[in-house]
């Protein structure tokens, strides 16, 4: 079987050398053109790429793309592919498996005259790897305006391109304003190595299909705790896979994470908690929670408003805590005190009513309260709760 492999893998070989030599042969009189970038488009029922050259040609010339997919030779007379004279597209055959994990692809393109005769040329051999639609997807929202952000996920490439923005391994997934100019059509691209005489070193493989916004169904919305506005405890009713979250600003829908520390690390098989930061004014965020499946790649998102509370404690004498914060509502609350980050590990509970038409100040006292104690304050009515560490002067 290894002797059959490896006779084939000398005819592909052999066949390569001979379409180039005579390539280069019948090039020698011609300008040289560079592939500079081959991307694989969004077709329904066929498989399409393009080629991107260094030149733009003269709409008069002819653009003929000969290739060969892992050792099987094709021609086809290309399209224009935009107003550009540019960019050139080809169809592959319906037959060529081209959806697997790496093919053997080169690429020869001439360019002929009205007489047919050549004026330019130019190749290249590559060995292209699946580019997966999953890597890149729009999150949180699909109103640009309201904070919709792209996630970019590289997978095992080194890195991946999207219009002027760069996503490197150590930073994947790497998130991006999805109403960013920068982002140019949400192309992305790899670079990859050419192995074609006198080509360019590099052609980028693209690819421009990005997995639109999937919302999270609504009966699995989760309750939110804030903790000391740093510490966000997210609970769901069903285990958690992986979670990411992104701090938004409800009016702007700008980012307030660090974008290098959005994982929210599961405590229980239903709750996680994830570092955030929000600024000491604000008193109401969007966290844009990324539901991410095992392999890596988003399953769903959506954003959740958050009204936080200011709530003040009050340290009194021998571990006493009086605790404050305004309301104005009549509302029923409660109190639940407990140690560590589980919110379900409670030592105790007041209930108190509080409020009226009016801003007033409501309060709750505690005899004793430890140190590193979390108490929290959850309006009646609301799924959210904020929460205050006790950490006496």
């Amino acid at each position: 079987m290894k002797s059959i492999q490896t006779m084939c893998w000398y005819q592909r070989t052999l066949l390569v050398l001979l379409i180039l030599l005579k390539s280069l042969a019948s090039n020698a009189s011609q300008s040289r053109v560079n592939i500079t970038k081959i991307t694989e488009l969004s077709k329904i029922n066929t498989t399409a790429l393009s080629v991107t050259l260094s030149e733009i040609i003269d709409p008069s010339l002819y653009v003929i793309v000969n290739f060969l997919v892992n050792g099987s030779q094709y021609s086809e007379n290309t399209e224009r592919a935009d107003d550009s004279n540019q960019v050139f597209e080809f169809h592959l055959p319906s037959e060529l498996p081209i959806y697997i994990e790496e093919i053997d692809l080169f690429v020869i393109v001439n360019i002929l005259d009205a007489e047919g005769n050549k004026v330019m040329a130019g190749d290249a051999m590559l060995t292209m790897k699946k580019m997966d639609s999953r890597q890149v997807s729009i999150v949180g929202t699909d109103e640009f305006e309201l904070g919709a952000y792209l996630r970019v996920n590289i997978g095992d490439l080194n890195s991946t391109v999207i219009g002027e923005e760069t996503c490197i391994a150590k930073n994947s997934p790497c998130y991006y304003r999805a109403d960013l100019p920068s982002l140019g059509n949400f192309k992305w691209c790899t670079s990859i190595q050419n192995q074609a005489v006198g080509g360019s070193e590099t052609v980028s493989q693209c690819n421009e299909e990005v997995i639109p916004y999937k919302g999270t169904p609504g009966d699995d919305d989760p309750t939110l705790l804030l903790i000391d506005k740093d510490i966000l405890t997210i609970i769901y009713k069903t285990n958690l896979t992986a979670l990411e979250v992104l701090t938004l600003d409800p009016l702007s829908g700008d980012s307030w994470s660090n974008l290098t520390d959005i994982t929210c690390a599961i405590e229980t098989g239903q709750s996680c908690n994830v570092q955030v930061d929000v600024p000491e004014s604000i008193m109401n965020v969007n966290f844009s929670i990324v539901h991410v499946d095992k392999e890596g790649y988003v399953d769903s998102s959506k954003i959740y408003p958050f009204e936080i509370t200011p709530v003040e404690l009050d340290y009194l004498y021998n571990g006493a805590v009086y605790m404050r914060w305004n309301s104005d509502i009549f509302s029923n609350y409660s109190i639940p005190v407990w140690d560590g980050l589980d919110p379900n590990n409670i030592k105790l509970e007041l209930l108190v009513t509080c409020g009226s038409s009016e801003d007033v100040e409501c309060f709750a006292y505690f005899v004793r309260l430890e140190e590193n104690d979390i108490v929290g304050l959850h309006k009646e009515g609301e799924k959210n709760m904020v929460a205050v560490t006790v950490s006496p002067p």
